[in-house]
């Protein structure tokens, strides 16, 4: 007959490499549950270009529906550089230039907040980004930088472009510097 009782180093052993796995399953949750809100919450600098991107994006917004509502799907506002940003915002030095429907209207959300890049340290009221050199036409290619921040220094090594498409990018040193040239 076959002796079927337990042998108790292995019924000891198996315990113990239960108790192990646990504590060590224990330990892991523990520091996951610890560190996780820090794991999630991206560096100032990142959350920062994110927001200024949003605010480039919600720009563009801002463009289509002034083309869509007051151009005849046509045409973008008849301004160039930081004037076309503050029109948009409702804040037009030549209201004679736009459709009488226009003039009370503000296209962006909220502009101290859209028209503000939040790396540059600057003031509320403040004018962050650069607006096209030209007028925009309707037909501009998708490659036509039409917003971006004002400075280069912004986001360290790089800027935030929107772009006549509707992309926004963060463009590294050079190809930031060659489309600031194409803006005012």
């Amino acid at each position: 007959m076959a002796d079927e009782t337990p042998r108790r180093g292995t019924h000891g052993n198996r315990l113990f490499q239960l108790c192990a796995v646990a504590i060590l399953a224990a330990v892991v949750v523990f520091l996951f549950t610890d560190f996780e809100p820090i794991s999630r919450k991206p560096p100032t600098e990142i959350r920062n270009r994110i927001t200024c991107m949003a605010h480039l994006a919600e720009i563009h917004r801002a463009l289509q529906q002034y083309k869509t509502s007051f151009g005849d799907n046509m045409n973008y506002p008849p301004h160039t550089g930081a004037h076309l940003l503050l029109c948009l915002a409702g804040r037009c030095k030549e209201p004679e230039k736009h459709a009488t429907s226009f003039l009370t209207q503000q296209l962006l959300t909220d502009p101290d907040k859209t028209l503000l890049c939040p790396s540059s340290g600057n003031g509320s009221g403040t004018l962050d980004y650069r607006g096209p050199r030209q007028l925009i036409p309707a037909d501009c290619p998708p490659s036509i930088p039409i917003a971006c921040d004002k400075d280069l220094h912004y986001h360290g090594s790089g800027g935030c472009v929107l772009f006549s498409d509707g992309s926004v990018r963060f463009l590294p040193d050079d190809e930031f510097l060659m489309a600031l040239q194409k803006t005012e």
